[in-house]
Order: C-alpha cells, then sequence, then structure tokens
C-alpha cells in the first residue's frame, strides 16, 4: 500500500475493551498501521452501515481433517481420534500429503473469507505434520500459529519442533511420563504449552493436575468435565480456557460450564475443534456459546465477554504482541454489512453482532494494512 486510506464507519468496536463507538474514522497509514478518530473526516469513502470488527481468532483448531469431512459419523470420540489407532490418525496417515496440503490451504480461504485472521491448529504428527501445517499457510493472509506434537521425546525432535512451531499442543498429559511432561515443560518454557484436558470424564482431574503441574500448561483445551475447584484455579493463576462447545455436543461427550467460566473471569477463548467434523465456522460457535450460557440461567451477561472469547482473549492466551483497532496498532481488521444483518438496528449491538454475525455478512478483510477478502475491496483502494 503505498497511499494512505480513510474509511469512514457507521461503527466500530474498538480492539481494548470491545466498546462500540459510532462514526468513527479508521485512517490506515502506508505502514499498515491504523490512526483511529471519532467522528467521520471530510475526505475518505463513506461506509455508513458498516461495521469494524477486531478480527476474529480461531483458538483451537485440528486443520487436517478438513480433508476427510464426516468420515466415520457413527463412530465414537476415541474411535475416531484417539492416538495412535483412531480413524483420524490413520487417514492423516494414508492420505497424500499433496491432498493434505491443498485442503487445508482451501481451509484457511474460508477462514480468512468469514473473517478469521489468527488460527491455533495443534499439529499432529510431530515434525513431519508440522511441515505440512507451515507449508500449507505459506503466503495465506492470516496469522499462523501450529502447536506441535511429539511423536517420541527424545530431546532432537523436541528440539526440531520448538525451533519451528509456535509451541506445544498435546492430546492428553496422560500420554506421556512424569518425567517426560517435565522435559517438555523445560524446553518450551519460553514458548506456549497446552494439552488436550477434561474433555471427557475420565482422568478429568489428573489431566488436569499433570497439565498445570508438570507440563505448566499456558492454556488447557476443553475443559468440559471441570468443576467450580478447577475453574477457579485456572482463573487465580491466569491460565487460558479454550472452549469447543459445538465439537464437545456433536462428539457427545457433554458441554463446558460455559456459565461459571463467565462468573469466575476465567481467561477464556473459542475454537472450532476438529474440521472434519465440525464446521470451523467462529460465528455459529460464538452464538452457540450465548445459548448454553442462557440455558444454564445467566441471563445478565455483558455480550462483550462473549465477543472477547473470539477476539481478544486469543491474543492473550497466546501472548500476541500485535494489537487490532487501537490507535497505531495493526491495520488487520474486518468490515461486516450491518444492514443486511440486521445489526444496525439492533438495541445492543454488540449482542447483535454475536447473535447475528456470519461470513455470508462479511464485506472486506483487511490483515497488516491489505485488503485481502471481500466485495468491498476494490471500491476501498480503487
Amino acid at each position: 500500500m503505498s497511499r494512505e486510506l480513510v474509511l469512514n464507519v457507521g461503527f466500530m468496536v474498538d480492539g481494548v475493551d470491545l466498546n462500540l463507538h459510532e462514526k468513527s474514522t479508521i485512517t490506515v497509514d502506508p505502514g499498515g498501521f491504523t490512526i483511529i478518530s471519532s467522528g467521520w473526516s471530510t475526505s475518505g469513502v463513506k461506509l455508513e452501515n458498516v461495521i469494524a470488527l477486531p478480527p476474529l481468532f480461531n483458538a483451537h483448531i485440528h486443520v487436517g481433517d478438513y480433508a476427510f469431512p464426516e468420515i466415520g459419523i457413527e463412530l465414537s470420540l476415541p474411535e475416531l481420534v484417539a492416538e495412535p489407532h483412531g480413524l483420524k490418525h490413520r487417514m492423516l496417515k494414508s492420505t497424500p500429503r499433496d491432498r493434505l496440503v491443498e485442503s487445508i490451504r482451501r481451509l484457511f480461504d474460508y477462514l480468512v473469507s468469514i473473517g478469521v485472521l489468527g488460527v491455533a491448529d495443534f499439529r499432529e504428527g510431530g515434525v513431519d505434520g508440522l511441515l505440512i501445517g507451515l507449508e500449507a499457510s505459506k503466503n495465506k493472509p492470516l496469522n499462523y500459529f501450529p502447536l506441535a506434537r511429539p511423536t517420541s521425546i527424545s530431546r532432537e525432535e523436541l528440539l526440531t519442533l520448538k525451533e519451528k512451531a509456535y509451541g506445544l499442543g498435546l492430546s492428553t498429559p496422560i500420554r506421556y511420563k512424569v518425567n517426560e511432561l517435565r522435559l517438555m515443560a523445560s524446553l518450551f518454557s519460553d514458548k506456549v504449552k497446552g494439552a488436550h484436558v477434561a474433555e471427557v470424564p475420565d482422568n478429568a482431574l489428573k489431566e488436569f493436575m499433570l497439565a498445570l503441574e508438570e507440563l505448566k500448561a499456558d492454556y488447557i483445551v476443553h475443559g468440559t468435565h471441570l468443576g467450580l475447584r478447577e475453574l477457579e484455579q485456572l482463573a487465580e493463576r491466569g491460565i487460558g480456557l479454550i472452549l469447543c462447545p459445538r465439537a464437545n455436543s456433536w462428539f457427545g461427550v457433554g458441554v463446558p460450564r460455559v456459565d461459571l467460566v463467565v462468573k469466575l473471569d476465567v481467561l477464556a477463548a473459542l475454537g472450532t475443534d476438529n474440521a472434519g467434523w465440525v464446521k470451523p465456522d467462529l460465528w455459529r460457535e460464538l452464538e452457540y456459546t450465548w445459548n448454553l450460557i442462557r440455558l444454564k440461567g445467566l441471563r445478565d451477561i455483558d455480550p462483550r465477554k462473549i465477543l472477547a472469547m473470539a477476539t481478544i482473549n486469543p491474543l492473550r492466551i497466546f501472548k500476541v504482541e500485535a494489537k487490532y483497532l487501537v490507535d497505531g496498532g495493526e491495520a488487520s481488521f474486518i468490515l461486516i454489512d450491518g444492514y443486511s444483518s440486521n445489526i444496525v438496528y439492533a438495541h445492543n449491538k454488540i449482542a447483535g453482532i454475536v447473535k447475528r454475525g456470519g461470513g455470508e455478512h462479511v464485506l472486506a478483510v483487511f490483515f497488516k494494512g491489505k485488503c485481502v477478502y471481500g466485495s468491498l475491496c476494490d471500491k476501498i483502494q480503487g
């Protein structure tokens, strides 16, 4: 981008506290950063019914199984995904590498099209699996965070994974010996570490304690069968909890206590989990999560807490320094149609975004100062 771009938007949700601002000007400078000001500029593009948002962040996804969607739908969760003989792992080994890469690249294109610019991917298959994800992400306009899973606990493999991965993403801590977890905690002490924990009731508390005390996890995924005491520990220690309620429902393992998560101010984020069985649509995850919270009787929640799970909370969990839709921040954001979605008429527009937002309403996606997707790109950059 060689010139300044000025956008006069009807509404903007900032990237700090997710507060709503009417009639804001977003100036994208040639360096790919934003200047935010209230009111509309006399110059620039007028986008009266458009809502600017920080980009979405899918905090937990397995992208590899996108290559064989809806296979084995009659099987249980262990039959599908348990290592090393679950159907998913057999398919990952037997599917040609080029097909895996191609399907993951298509998945990334879809994520960008719905406004997802952050992807935390649990990479199965050790170094080879990690390299597949990295190859697929090349030249894609999103921030890719591959979380590696070792095939063995050799120091050599762990050091290679550490060099190439953003951090660790283990299937379950009970697959490893205590000394192996401690070795990983030590070698990855300067990177983010996490694991699936308490997705099913068996060994839920053992997984929890091993993840926190031995792996020194920065985050855990699912927590479907954690109780009040464990959730309080997460809140007290600032450990991230990544929820995947639609996947939990599909696989029939239960649903997380999202009402307690919100009440306790646990640092929570949302993911869509296995892309082969759950459509990786974070907008669906947002609405479903709020439905579950209300089902538990919690009616007076601030919808910003839910929106935060798909926008700013993952940045904290994964220690991302970049800030979006703040003055001087990186010019990565999305524009959605407030008219076709009916959000501009919502009495609570943040609630409207959570309940009515969707990929079909995304008009433009900006990544590092460039409009990379959407019907408005030509008009804006033209």
